[in-house]
């Protein structure tokens, strides 16, 4: 399972074993995109990460059996337009892994060529040359608010840095042992917002109240995979655009949103669901393979 956080409250979910995708508030461009039939219908999806200002990036394969990549980056990172639209730039849609986060950030691989940067935690960028001095590479990199990070190399070898900025998160964390977390999701833009999955099936997370819906979908897709979860459901008071500041406030209810109640038979579902403070203006699309 994979989530990917938009600066401004929305996420994008892919269940790669099922072939499926579920978004809520992302750019309307990706957004039609996701929604084409026929020979561009979108099959499967490789990299998408999303940045500040409505930037995002892309690497799909269609129904057609073509690959694509797609960057919009608006400005925000120029170094890293550049760098992809070099001449010798021929990386496939599964060759380049693209990883954008906040204050211009970003982690850029294709595989077997080359990485480029800028503005990693410098704990990060160490522990990336140490991979390839040891002749690995980057599997997967989230990046997450003042300096946080989670990175995974080649032969599954894991570091992370979490601050109490995630302090729920960083309590699971400390509760297990890193060869036994399967995916790490941290949102750039929102300390309260995570989702962890662990090799048994088990998941924690904090995530917004209003996303319950896929929560719940989530769990019965966990269910099929003979998984246990637990995990809470949140949504921050601050406005979009302060995104790196934590919730100052939230009203707890005694029990699970109803979509989570029906599947109290299916999963362990523990927490507190906090009053939505905002509400995310897209609209939000599911597609299954």
């Amino acid at each position: 399972m994979d989530l990917a956080f938009t600066a401004d409250g929305g996420y994008f979910l892919i269940h790669p074993m099922e072939k499926k995708f579920r978004w809520r508030g992302v750019p309307q461009s990706l957004q039609e995109r996701m929604e084409l039939t026929g020979p561009e219908k979108v099959i499967a999806i490789h990299c998408i990460t999303f940045g500040e200002d409505g930037a995002f990036f892309m690497g799909w394969s269609r129904a057609d059996g073509k690959e694509q990549t797609w960057a919009v980056l608006k400005g925000q990172y120029p170094s890293l337009e550049k760098w992809l639209n070099e001449p010798n730039r021929r990386g496939s849609a599964k060759k380049l892994y693209i990883v954008l986060g906040p204050n211009g950030s970003f982690f850029a691989l294709e595989r077997g060529v080359e990485t480029f940067e800028k503005g990693l935690p410098p704990s990060l960028s160490e522990k990336i040359r140490e991979f390839r001095v040891n002749g690995l590479n980057v599997r997967r990199i989230q990046l997450g608010i003042n300096g946080c990070y989670f990175v995974e190399a080649s032969d599954g070898s894991r570091a992370w840095n979490v601050t109490d900025d995630y302090p729920d998160l960083r309590t699971h964390l400390n509760k297990q042992r890193l060869t036994k977390i399967s995916t790490v999701n941290l949102s750039p833009y929102d300390s309260q917002h995570f989702f962890v999955a662990f090799n048994d099936g088990h998941a924690k997370w904090t995530l917004p109240a209003s996303w319950v819906s896929d929560i719940s979908a989530v769990a019965r897709e966990y269910r099929r995979h003979k998984a246990v979860s637990s995990g809470s459901t949140l949504s921050q008071t601050n406005r979009p655009g302060n995104q790196q500041r934590k919730s100052s406030s939230s009203s707890s209810s005694s029990g699970p949103i109803r979509d989570l109640e029906l599947t109290r038979k299916i999963v362990s579902t523990v927490g507190t669901v906090v009053t939505a403070g905002i509400t995310v203006a897209s609209a939000v699309g599911c597609t299954v393979m």
